[in-house]
């Protein structure tokens, strides 16, 4: 079981030719000191090549969560491709439209890092190249894309403002297609509490083992709680399956822009699991020591391990900000309230919190404003200055969560 106290564990690996006989390591920094993240540069670039062959940050991704070719996926960047795509069916240019769309369903495929705005440009690509089938007289296509929509993202609607009637229709005859779908269980284990989603669909919550009961097809499942994400894992769900997700190890682990992870002081069980998950012979960490400047804490998969002292002045870089590229800074995003700050920072269930929460004060608020101006004048006017306390109270925890999120340094 992988301990859940506080620290900061940096990865930084790459890739070096590798063959059956070499050593696969992976470098990891225990801290986010300047030196150490300089260290690890040095590392994997080459410094000490009697450590092994380095791992691919995608590798490790890839070997976790079961995708092959495991990429980052821009969400701003596939959006824009949709726009494009709309752009080249204007001018007539529907194959090049199609393969756009196409082009970003296969990154939402490979991405194992989910977020809700990225299933939501999934299903909007699949309900856009549906259109496309369905103007161009391919009505089975259309059909099967729009199945796939319902099945895997029943909670995105269709955008009647931009598809014709005819569309709509196709909607709802795959929504009929969707209900009839035979049913299959899907039993979900995992190391440690969440909730467990299917591409958009939320299943419930599960606490070591739980069956669901799902349409059977091709999804992307993973676990979250209200701070932490797993990796997504492709399953396909034909007949009675079942799955086992290392939340414990992955909902420590984040991505961008480098491998980051919170454990205990000297994260052996981590560096031990990680080793184990992935198959690496070799996983090193690296940590700032105040009598000589750094060590390195060397795991094997089979549950051994060394410290060897790496002696390096680290008293310039002591009161050093920490690079950007390795410590988020405060966003602007934080400062919106309703939840927005923390969809921002790809925590979607403590975002989903904040915003129900600001609805429900909205909604007593206009409720209390009109009963006043029916003439409830005593009773309406204290709901209405309590309702007033309680949006403002919502709206200004929503924000400093975020704040503190973003400067507390966690990973997204």
């Amino acid at each position: 079981m992988i301990p859940h106290g506080y620290g900061l564990l940096v990865c930084t690996v790459a890739l070096l030719p590798f063959s059956a006989s070499a050593t696969e390591v992976i470098y990891v920094g225990l801290s986010r000191h300047p030196v150490v993240v300089q260290q690890l540069t040095e590392l994997t670039n080459g410094q000490r090549p009697e450590h092994g062959a380095p791992l691919s940050t995608a590798d490790i991704q890839a070997r976790l969560s079961g995708i092959r070719d495991a990429e980052v996926a821009d969400v701003q960047e596939l959006r824009a491709r949709l726009d494009k795509a709309s752009q080249l069916e204007s001018e007539f240019d529907t194959q090049g439209a199609q393969r756009l769309r196409s082009e970003v369903l296969a990154v939402y495929e490979r991405t194992p890092l989910p977020t809700n705005d990225l299933g939501v440009t999934a299903a909007t690509a699949l309900q856009d190249r549906a259109a496309s089938f369905l103007a161009e007289g391919e009505a089975a296509k259309a059909q099967q894309d729009l199945v796939d929509a319902l099945r895997r993202f029943p909670d995105v609607p269709l955008d009647t403002r931009r598809h014709p009637p005819q569309m709509l229709e196709a909607f709802k005859r795959a929504y009929a297609t969707v209900q009839k779908l035979p049913r299959r269980s899907l039993t979900v284990a995992t190391t440690r509490p969440g909730v467990v989603r299917l591409d958009g669909r939320i299943l419930g919550a599960t606490d070591g083992s739980q069956t669901f009961d799902v349409p059977a097809g091709r999804y992307k499942i993973w676990i979250s709680d209200v701070s932490q994400t797993s990796l997504a894992h492709p399953i396909d769900v034909t007949s009675a399956t079942s799955i086992k997700i290392d939340f414990a190890l992955e909902g420590l682990l984040s991505w961008e822009p480098v491998l980051t992870a919170r454990c205990a002081p000297g994260c052996t069980n981590v560096l031990q699991a990680l080793a184990q998950q992935t198959g690496a012979q070799r996983v090193i960490g690296v940590r700032e020591q105040q009598t000589i400047g750094l060590e390195l804490i060397v795991v094997t998969a089979e549950g051994g391990s060394t410290v060897e002292p790496v002696h390096r002045p680290i008293a310039y870089a002591s009161t050093s900000a920490a690079p950007a590229d390795v410590r988020r800074g405060l966003s602007p995003w934080s400062f919106v309230p309703a939840g927005v700050g923390q969809f921002v920072q790809r925590r979607p269930l403590v975002g989903s919190i904040f915003a129900t929460a600001t609805a429900g004060a909205v909604a007593w608020h206009v409720i209390a404003v009109q009963s006043r101006h029916q003439g409830h004048e005593d009773d309406s006017r204290t709901q209405q200055n309590l309702s007033a306390g309680v949006l403002i109270g919502v709206a200004v925890a929503g924000v400093i969560e975020a704040i503190v999120h973003d400067l507390s340094g966690d990973a997204p």
